[in-house]
């Protein structure tokens, strides 16, 4: 059985089920967990910046004249009409793309296609056309840059 995992909500509910022992949850996913007094412990759990990033395919950068010194509410616009990887739906990462997209102007039902690809498929997925872009956190951001292969247009880490 697996001691610990990483793959955002369901990792929780893994634990909660007793599948396995630890995981690396946000506190969105332990307030959840209390408020429908399923029995979680929180070790430590802080942050003042969301964690996250909004990258999109440099090719696709190019192509909109993406100015990474813009503006975030002008860089934010390049998301209108592309597939963005999510994790899952409701998870931080879809907030934080939500987030994003209405500093823009964009509404996040209408302007551009979330998808619920976890992490560790969203490589192959960017890279075989399936989506345009993710909001992810690391180890996938820097997978996601090498070779220039995905530009940054929002930094969580930042607030930039």
């Amino acid at each position: 059985m697996p001691l610990t995992s990483n793959a955002g909500i369901g990792s929780a509910n893994a634990v909660i089920s007793g599948s396995i022992d630890f995981s690396s949850s946000s506190g969105v996913t332990l307030t959840r967990a209390a408020a429908r007094q399923q029995p979680v412990i929180g070790i430590a759990n802080t942050y003042d910046r969301s964690g996250f990033w909004i990258v999109i395919k440099k090719s696709i950068a190019d192509e909109r004249h993406f100015d990474p010194k813009a503006p975030l509410a002008e860089r934010a616009k390049l998301m209108k009409g592309l597939r963005i990887a999510i994790g899952g739906f409701q998870s931080i990462p879809d907030a934080y793309a939500k987030t994003i997209a209405h500093i823009g102007g964009l509404d996040s039902d209408s302007d551009f296609v979330r998808a619920a690809i976890s992490p560790t498929d969203t490589v192959g997925a960017m890279k075989n056309g399936a989506i345009d872009g993710a909001s992810i956190g690391a180890p996938v951001l820097e997978q996601l840059q090498e070779n220039n292969f995905a530009v940054i247009l929002a930094n969580g880490t930042t607030a930039n």
